[in-house]
């Protein structure tokens, strides 16, 4: 184990000791731990793995979803007792708490897309407001016209707002990537119903890999140019 960790004066204590801990393990050691952390309105899941067992160093990864934009900053990362493994059968390999700081700077890599395509959600007319998407995420906003009703407050009941016909990407290499899974939430604005859809990929999508989004009848070309 080199010590190069051990000199470096941006590390805390706490941060060497589990640094030192990890890199210890035998090199086919499985850091894998998820847990779930809260920022600023924000939920991920965070795990650690080993990109190159021929180096010194672990890799922290932190899959993160937020109500409102990231601004690049220092970012925290607060963790508790090192484990191997999930629940019950979790081995300790090193109790107590630790607190890792770094530079968050990055490039938005985000796409806006314009809006005002129609389709249609349960029979009703929606109306597309905006399309985000990012090699990592998409978020899709519309309106249905057709007023919220009491009753539809009811756990469930506003799912039928939240599945257009069908909902997709298709990429370049002519695939399909199917969206319907999504998560959602529904708002009464008057006498329509405002809708967002939003999730996280499976994997990393690169823009220009992802020729369109298709919406119920409504296609977006997804141009990075």
């Amino acid at each position: 184990m080199s010590n190069h960790h051990l000199r470096n004066k941006e590390l805390s204590l706490k941060a060497k000791g589990l640094l030192s801990q990890m890199l210890s393990l035998p090199e086919d050691w499985d850091y894998r731990r998820n847990t779930t952390l809260s920022v600023c309105g924000a939920d991920c899941n965070a795990w650690f793995f080993d990109e190159d067992p021929a180096d010194n160093a672990v890799q922290f990864v932190q899959l993160l979803t937020a109500d409102a934009p990231l601004e690049p900053g220092t970012a925290t990362a607060r963790l508790t007792d090192l484990k191997q493994g999930i629940g019950e059968d979790a081995v300790m390999l090193a109790e107590g708490n630790w607190e890792l700081r770094f530079d968050f700077a990055f490039e938005d890599s985000s796409l806006e897309l314009p809006g005002g395509l129609n389709f249609t959600v349960d029979g009703k007319t929606a109306v597309l407001n905006s399309v985000s998407i990012s090699p990592l995420s998409l978020r899709i906003d519309y309106t249905v016209d057709t007023p919220v009703q009491p009753g539809d407050n009811t756990s469930g009941a506003l799912d039928r707002y939240l599945h257009p016909q069908e909902m997709f990407l298709t990429l370049t290499d002519g695939s399909r990537i199917d969206l319907t899974g999504f998560g959602g939430g529904v708002q009464p604005e008057g006498d329509t119903a405002r809708c967002e859809i939003s999730s996280v990929f499976d994997r990393i999508l690169p823009l220009d890999t992802i020729e369109s989004i298709t919406i119920g009848e409504a296609v977006i070309p997804v141009t990075t140019s």
